[in-house]
């Protein structure tokens, strides 16, 4: 509905609901696999490409589970370095946000 009512949002939260998704359950297929559903009924309502609202789906969650300090991938570095996860994932999520607002400021 929030879509429906301001069409300018579709992007943004197709990006950055998956984000938080993944980074709190750890999981970029989860997030992926879950989320896709609900912007690709809007984007074609709104005469977007769902493909290019997928990507950004995509794109979120993989960036979502890099920072994630519950991802498995997280948790076995941390371990093999004797690093907090925690420190790993605030190391990359200021690289991972600003790559993928520059993502959405570029797209066609």
């Amino acid at each position: 509905e929030l879509i429906e009512q301001v069409p300018g949002l579709i992007h943004p939260l197709a990006a950055f609901v998956p984000l938080t998704f993944a980074a709190i359950s750890g999981s970029g297929m989860a997030s992926t696999q879950s989320l896709y559903g609900f912007f690709h009924d809007p984007a074609v309502a709104l005469g977007l490409d769902p493909v290019a609202i997928g990507a950004l789906v995509s794109l979120g969650s993989a960036a979502g589970r890099t920072m994630s300090p519950v991802a498995a991938v997280v948790l076995m570095c941390a371990a093999f370095t004797g690093t907090n996860p925690f420190a790993l994932a605030k190391r990359v999520a200021l690289p991972l946000l600003a790559g993928l607002t520059v993502v959405l400021l570029l797209r066609p």
